[in-house]
C-alpha cells in the first residue's frame, strides 16, 4: 500500500500532522490542508474526518480539503483513501484570543 502525507492549516502544517500544533488566531475556526502520497502528488477523493466531531470532507482533485467551523479543543484527523494506508494523528485547535 502506498503512504498518504498530509499538509494542513488551521493554519498549521499537518505533514504529519504535529501532535500539539497551535492554529492561527485568524483561522482558528477552518480546518483545511492538502493531501499528497509519498512522492508529493495530489490524492483526490480522500477523505478527512474529525472524528470526534463527526466531521468529514472529501478532498478535491488538487487534494485540498476544509473543515468549518471547528471549536477549540483537541481532535484526531484520520485521512482515508482505498489504495493508501488510513493516517490518523492528533491535532489542536486553539479558539480565538478574547
Amino acid at each position: 500500500m502506498r503512504h498518504l502525507t498530509t499538509t494542513v492549516s488551521l493554519l498549521f502544517t499537518l505533514g504529519a500532522v504535529p501532535e500539539a500544533a497551535a492554529a492561527s488566531p485568524a483561522a482558528a475556526d477552518t480546518l483545511a490542508g492538502r493531501v499528497t502520497d509519498q512522492d508529493g502528488r495530489p490524492v483526490a477523493s480522500a477523505y478527512v474526518v474529525l472524528s470526534e466531531l463527526h466531521r468529514q470532507a472529501l478532498t478535491t482533485t488538487e487534494g485540498t480539503f476544509s473543515l468549518a467551523p471547528i471549536p477549540p479543543g483537541r481532535y484526531t484527523v484520520i485521512i482515508r483513501r482505498l489504495g493508501y494506508r488510513p493516517v490518523a494523528r492528533a491535532v489542536t485547535v486553539e479558539g480565538l484570543p478574547h
